[in-house]
C-alpha cells in the first residue's frame, strides 16, 4: 500500500491535473472535480478494504492479487516494447 499511496495522492496526480489544465484551461473546473472524485473513490474504497477483504475471502483476494500482477506485467512489456520501437524508429533515422 504505501507504494501506491503517492501514485493517487501525491505530486504525479497534481501534475497530471496541471498538465490538463494548461491543455484546455477552460476545462480546469472537470479536471478539479474528476481528481476530487477519484480521490474520495480512491479513499471510500480504502477505508471498505477490510470489509471487501472479509466479504471476498482469502481465495478471491490472491486471485485478484494475481490478476492484477498480471496486468501489471502486461503494462511493462507494452512499455518496454515501445521503448524499443522507438529506439529502433530513431536508430535507422
Amino acid at each position: 500500500m504505501p507504494l501506491a499511496t503517492p501514485f493517487l495522492a501525491g505530486p504525479s496526480a497534481i501534475a497530471v491535473a496541471m498538465l490538463f489544465a494548461s491543455r484546455q484551461p477552460e476545462r480546469l473546473g472537470t479536471w478539479v472535480v474528476a481528481l476530487v472524485a477519484a480521490w474520495i473513490f480512491t479513499t471510500t474504497i480504502l477505508m471498505l478494504s477490510p470489509l471487501l477483504s472479509r466479504l471476498l475471502g482469502p481465495h478471491a483476494l490472491s486471485a485478484c492479487e494475481r490478476l492484477m500482477g498480471m496486468v501489471l506485467t502486461v503494462i511493462a512489456v507494452q512499455m518496454f516494447l515501445d521503448g524499443v520501437l522507438l529506439l529502433v524508429a530513431t536508430m535507422r533515422g
